[in-house]
């Protein structure tokens, strides 16, 4: 690219016999520059180079043409520091015509030595002296290395809104601004809107001739993207569509650009497999993963990288769920694979039961955990203005045995709130939630804590800090069930919402009870009573009966439960011996209650 630049310079005349008429005193010594410049920068001579802009500088010092392209040659060689003090003695020679020029290539190395502050200050005073927009694009690149995306994603929107309405086919870089400012977007986690940039970039890299390496880039950034969102057969096209584009660019490639675009096949292959995997299709997924490997053997190594990048923390858990899934079939690093497992909070678990309240170590293990499970918590116990329910600090940890051993939830998929305010329990719960982008993910709700419904018999959480002493603030400070159910929207996959709380007659108006709750698609509703009952905990009055009888049978191992031999213990098996270990175990004799599908797969058997 810098070699282009060099060459549109010679095309308009900047290495012109006018230009040169300064370096030599003899019309005959004219021609000769030209020529050997012509050579130098065609030809890739860069030491011919050198010797003559030396030359010219001898008879003009103050030539910030010859020091530019005497930093340009030195930088091809590799020789920074040479580069950098011609650069910087174009910058301090007198006149302007090529200052833009040389605060531009000195910024651009100074990006490739790593100093990306000094790099910034220099595409800085391009734009702000200059007026040079090209140098947001520039800025824009540096602030994406160093991982300041919103600083990124602001130099390149400022570019783009600078050309709207002119844009055109030719030009590249425009175009060039909406893809890396996708990439922005997507290292930040917002991949709704990077996908949407990709797209855009595609407008100009499926219309242009000989564009097939940026097309294919543009096509395998935004079936990451889709396949991160948990659009896999999105994914899976787009990923198809970049292998095709890869392919031809590696038939027009020369051979030293040939190895690169192989690397880029390879990681294509290795992305595809995983995609393949989640929508079903093992036999081809392996396929993928043996491609990938035959084309590239150091592809485990390459991509065992992206489990360090500076990426937001859905990318990191995308892709330690894939180097989990590629240790099945290659080799990998132990190493690599406790990061992997680290990032998706996969440990091992000491089997453990319940005895009373005491956790204590037993011979019955725990099952695998499963990257796309996910546990949300509210336990409430010390209320400002209500009665403090003290038995909840105990739920806890009952709770996060129950998840982590025996309903397969990673220690990093799991969230819990202990008495929040309103305002945390819908900020926090919301950010969460909608982190959850698998389309096959398994999301638990669960929610310990005092329960109040409204005259009309609408059903109210209460949040730390909420008030009862009417109907008005239990509506302005409690949290609707309706509520609880929007923001578990935000989750993809199907989600189980487990309500600990009293449904008993509300004091306003003593005859309604808490009245039916309509089913919603992929959410069921658990409550730990029926309508117009108590929740209450086990008869040693040390935690919730629902939650003690959830995990007394889950410890003593519930495989005997899955009749239809799915693999896992859903709801519809578990719910009788369930109703019956509540009832034996609690104070209140309390039955529980589901609304909406029964099929949701609570216990993995493995």
């Amino acid at each position: 690219m810098r070699k282009s630049l060099l060459i549109i310079l010679i095309t308009v005349g900047l290495f012109s016999g006018a230009c040169l008429s300064t370096y030599t005193n003899t019309e005959s010594e004219e021609p000769f520059l030209i020529e050997c410049q012509k050579q130098a920068f065609d030809d890739g001579n860069c030491d011919l180079a050198i010797k003559v802009c030396t030359k010219a500088i001898e008879l003009d010092p103050n030539s910030q043409l010859a020091y530019l392209c005497r930093g340009f040659a030195h930088r091809e060689k590799g020789e920074y520091e040479l580069a950098l003090k011609d650069y910087s003695s174009c910058i301090t020679a007198p006149g302007k015509e090529y200052k833009p020029f040389c605060y531009g290539h000195r910024a651009g190395l100074y990006t490739d030595m790593g100093k990306y502050d000094l790099a910034i200050m220099d595409y800085t005073t391009l734009f702000e002296e200059f007026n040079d927009y090209d140098a947001l694009l520039g800025r824009g690149e540096v602030f994406l290395k160093k991982g300041e995306y919103d600083s990124a994603i602001r130099d390149f929107t400022d570019y783009i809104e600078h050309y709207s309405g002119r844009e055109s086919l030719l030009n590249e870089p425009y175009w060039w601004s909406y893809f890396r400012r996708g990439e922005a977007y997507f290292e930040k986690g917002e991949c709704d809107l990077a996908i949407k940039d990709f797209t855009k970039a595609m407008t100009y890299f499926s219309s242009s001739f000989g564009k097939h390496i940026l097309e294919a880039n543009a096509y395998m950034a935004r079936g990451i993207s889709y396949a991160i969102e948990g659009e896999y057969e999105r994914a899976r096209l787009d990923l198809k569509k970049a292998l095709e584009g890869f392919k031809k660019a590696f038939e027009k490639a020369q051979a030293s650009g040939q190895e690169k675009i192989n690397s880029k096949i390879a990681h294509t292959h290795y992305h595809l497999a995983f995609v393949l995997h989640k929508i079903g299709f093992e036999e081809e997924a392996k396929e993928e993963l043996a491609k990938a490997k035959k084309l590239d053997p150091k592809i485990i190594q390459k991509v065992e990288k992206l489990l360090l990048k500076p990426t937001a923390r859905q990318n990191l858990r995308f892709y330690a769920k894939e180097y989990l899934f590629a240790s099945h079939y290659l080799p990998t690093s132990e190493k690599y694979l406790a990061r992997a497992k680290r990032i998706l909070g996969i440990k091992e678990e000491t089997p453990t039961t319940l005895v009373g309240l005491k956790i204590e170590t037993v011979g019955k293990a725990c099952v695998s955990s499963y990257p796309n499970r996910y546990l949300l918590a509210v336990l409430v116990s010390d209320y400002q203005r209500l009665s403090k329910l003290p038995f909840v600090k105990n739920d806890k940890k009952v709770l996060l045995k129950l998840a982590t051993c025996f309903m397969g939830v990673p220690n990093g998929n799991i969230l819990v709130l202990e008495n929040p305010t309103m305002a945390e329990f819908r900020h926090q719960c919301r950010e969460f939630l909608s982190s959850i982008k698998e389309q096959d993910a398994k999301v638990f709700f669960y929610y310990s804590g005092h329960g109040v419904a409204d005259s009309r018999g609408r059903f109210y959480l209460m949040p730390r800090d909420a008030v009862v002493s009417n109907e008005m603030d239990l509506v302005e400070t409690g949290i609707s069930l309706d509520e609880v159910k929007r923001k578990l929207l935000f989750a993809k996959g199907v989600k189980l919402a487990i309500i600990d709380a009293c449904r008993v007659k509300v004091p306003w108006k003593p005859a309604m009870l808490v009245t039916k709750v309509l089913p919603q698609r992929n959410l069921t509703l658990l409550f730990a009573t029926t309508p117009g009952g108590l929740s209450a905990t086990e008869k040693g009055e040390r935690a919730s009966a629902f939650l003690a009888a959830l995990y007394q049978m889950a410890s003593r191992g519930v495989e005997n439960l899955d009749f239809d031999g799915s693999g896992y213990v859903e709801l519809k098996e578990l719910f009788k011996p369930l109703t019956v270990q509540i009832q034996k175990i609690s104070v209140a004799g309390q039955k529980p209650q589901v609304v909406g599908a029964t099929n949701i797969p609570l216990f993995p058997v493995k």
